[in-house]
This record gives C-alpha cells, sequence and structure tokens, in this order.
C-alpha cells in the first residue's frame, strides 16, 4: 500500500505541473503529447495518465514483475480515473450549474485517489487473472487516443475547451 500512497503523491504534484506544461514551455509541440494544450475534460486526463503510468513503470522494475495480476490493474486505474474525472466534473457541474476551481481540483485528487486504489485492489488478488495482454492493450490504446485526439479532436463537448469554446491546441 505504501506504494500506491506515494503513487498518489507524486501523481497529483506531476500531474498538476502537467497542467501548465504546455504553456511554460513556449507552446512546444512535442509537450502536447503529454500536457494539457486546453482547458477540455479529456485534456485533463492527460494530467493522471502519464504520472500514473511512469510510476507503473517504477513500480513494475520494482516489484510489479513479481505480481500476475499488475499489468491490469495498472490499466484499470488509469481507465478508472479517465471515467472518474468527467463523470465527478459534469455531476457536479449539472447539479450546481458551473464549476469551481476548488471542486475541480478535488475531483481531480479524489479520482487519482480512488483509482490508486481500485489498481491495489486488483495487485492483493491472489489469483492470477491471466489478463496481461488486455491491460497492455489497453494501455497503448490509451496511449494512441491522447496522442491522435491532441491534435485531432473530435467536435464533442468532452474535448471543447470551454473558455475558448474551441477544440484542441490553442496558442
Amino acid at each position: 500500500m505504501s506504494y500506491e500512497l506515494i503513487g498518489f503523491l507524486i501523481t497529483v504534484i506531476f500531474g498538476s505541473f502537467l497542467h501548465f506544461a504546455f504553456e511554460l514551455s513556449g507552446y512546444y509541440t512535442p509537450v502536447a503529447i503529454i500536457a494539457a494544450v486546453n482547458e477540455s475534460t479529456w485534456e485533463h486526463l492527460k494530467l493522471g495518465f502519464l504520472p500514473i503510468l511512469l510510476w507503473g513503470i517504477y513500480e513494475y522494475f520494482k516489484l510489479g514483475f513479481k505480481n500476475k495480476n499488475f499489468v491490469i490493474a495498472k490499466a484499470t486505474n488509469m481507465i478508472a480515473f479517465c471515467i472518474l474525472v468527467p463523470v465527478i466534473f459534469y455531476s457536479y457541474v449539472y447539479i450546481l450549474g458551473k464549476n469551481f476551481l476548488i471542486l475541480d481540483i478535488s475531483d481531480f485528487v479524489i479520482s487519482v485517489a480512488v483509482s490508486q486504489y481500485l489498481g491495489y485492489k486488483i495487485i492483493k488478488i491472489k489469483k492470477d487473472l491471466k489478463l496481461d495482454v488486455l491491460g497492455y492493450s489497453l494501455i497503448i490504446i490509451l496511449m494512441f487516443l491522447f496522442i491522435i485526439f491532441t491534435f485531432l479532436p473530435p467536435q464533442f463537448v468532452l474535448f471543447k475547451d470551454p473558455i475558448t469554446n474551441s477544440y484542441g491546441i490553442i496558442k
């Protein structure tokens, strides 16, 4: 569990930095692959994905290869985060009628915590779920979706920047 708590802290801290990394880079296009390029809900999912992925890689070499369910646990961690952020955000905005920064930050932190916990629970399953291929596949699919939709976002509310009313990279 200590690794999951460290992963939680790293994800929150590094993810918070990724919110501003594209702008801080002078809008350097390669940074767009890993950092939020606008204020859309979709772009905010990157804030958790990369830190979870990088911490998961570290964990894998530190202890993961010993655990039969590690890869599917990390994939579940990532997918849960990507589901929780928009569900919490759109739910509270629907109820309150607008978004609030403190609730946006809370959404991020809660989503990281819950997704880390779900991953931890899967790691603790003693039975080999034999889902490594599925786990790797889901992680790779998510990586490609983040790259593709950064540069070619669908014209859907999840991808719309509510400040500029635009989609994709802004400068």
